[in-house]
């Protein structure tokens, strides 16, 4: 073995000849050109990574021949030889796994209730509020869903069904959550975002309502006494509540009109008996729907929205409704004018609702157009 030493000239050491390669003409030791030779992850070639790199023809640690011949997949990330490529760089493994779920819909039959129920924050608050927003109008109906379904959380926030009433629609029916929760916590903007990136229609459609679910747990043992009193000023007040609600009146004649006159309500001293005749005449499509699949009060009076201060105020307006026929008794129920609704108490915590609720002295210049069945209520 031969001891003469040569000096590298990129480090300047003194190396056997033996261990120095030429790199450009100039002898450097094998670290030297080790810095500025890889050798090909794929073909083993050795390649000069100096002279490639700058000019983007190399990556992932392979020479420019494969390179080239290679793709990242924008799914798995897996690096693959050309001929698995498949469109939007996809794999052909991850192809194939995008068009099966492609083929599975995210939207569910009409209240098949796929999603198990699931309380936010927990199921031990007083009051809880489920929401059903519906939208329709897109132009690629499927590909909104997915998009804004991401946000669900694997259903523990929110599920989407199919609504025969909306054209290229669906709605998202929210898990019951309580008002801070919605509020504060709930995604409410991004969801608003992604289904108005789709196009989808909500205030400008004449069909989408949004719907609020309160839970009549709430009322403990008077949930019968509570329904009534909610009933009455559902019925009472029902003009100015469409047109706080901005409710259409299409919506308005067609899925939230009139239960029966607010002057029978308490008719009989014996509410339960009151309830039950309420039943025998059910019709779920009105302002109010007391007998809703689940143990809730059915707020139907909302127009449908993709503004989130909008969505919020309709909430708070809930909650209002539900807390005046808590703390008032019967009497004072039937005194409550529109004007003493609409005067929201100091620190009540609405931080929407002054900007969408209308004062008695607009109301009375304005209604919303009502069918004849309606008018003879």
């Amino acid at each position: 073995m031969s001891e003469e030493q040569v000096t590298c000239e990129e480090c300047q050491d003194l190396v056997l000849i033996e261990d120095s390669r030429l790199y450009h003409g100039s002898i450097v030791c094998i670290a030297c050109f080790d810095r500025h030779y890889r050798t090909c992850v794929v073909c083993e070639a050795v390649y000069d990574y100096d002279a490639e790199y700058p000019h983007g023809d190399v990556w992932a640690g392979m020479c420019r021949s494969c390179s080239h011949d290679h793709f990242e997949c924008t799914c798995c990330g897996g690096i693959l030889h050309v001929d698995s490529l498949w469109e939007d760089s996809l794999c052909r493994a991850c192809h194939i796994a995008e068009e099966e779920e492609k083929s599975v819909s995210v939207v569910e039959g009409y209240h098949t209730r796929g999603a198990a129920i699931n309380f936010l924050p927990t199921n031990y608050e007083p009051l809880y509020y489920g929401v059903e927003l519906e939208t329709e109008g897109y132009a690629q109906r499927e590909d909104a869903a997915r998009a804004v379904f991401k946000l669900s959380k694997e259903k523990t926030l929110f599920c989407l069904e199919h609504d025969c009433s909306l054209n290229a629609g669906f709605e998202l029916i929210t898990q019951p959550a309580t008002l801070d929760y919605h509020r504060e916590q709930f995604p409410w903007k991004e969801i608003c975002q992604v289904l108005r990136e789709h196009e989808g229609r909500a205030e400008d459609s004449e069909h989408a309502a949004m719907h609020v679910h309160a839970s009549t747990l709430f009322f403990a043992r008077e949930a019968t006494l509570g329904t009534l009193k909610l009933l009455y000023l559902v019925e009472k007040h029902r003009a100015e509540l469409l047109l706080s609600a901005n409710t259409s009146a299409y919506l308005a004649n067609r899925s939230a009109h009139r239960l029966i006159g607010h002057k029978s309500i308490f008719s009989s001293p014996n509410y339960n008996c009151s309830l039950h005749e309420l039943a025998r005449k059910h019709d779920r499509f009105t302002a109010l729907n007391p007998f809703p699949s689940y143990p809730t009060l059915e707020f139907r009076i909302f127009r449908s929205t993709l503004n989130v201060d909008r969505i919020i105020a309709n909430l708070e307006l809930t909650d209002r409704l539900v807390r005046l026929a808590a703390e008032t008794d019967v009497s004072g129920i039937k005194k409550l004018s529109w004007a003493k609704i609409a005067k929201l108490p100091k620190g009540n915590g609405y931080v929407h609702l002054d900007k969408f609720l209308c004062p008695k002295r607009v109301i009375e210049k304005k209604r919303l157009p009502l069918s004849d069945k309606q008018e003879q209520l």
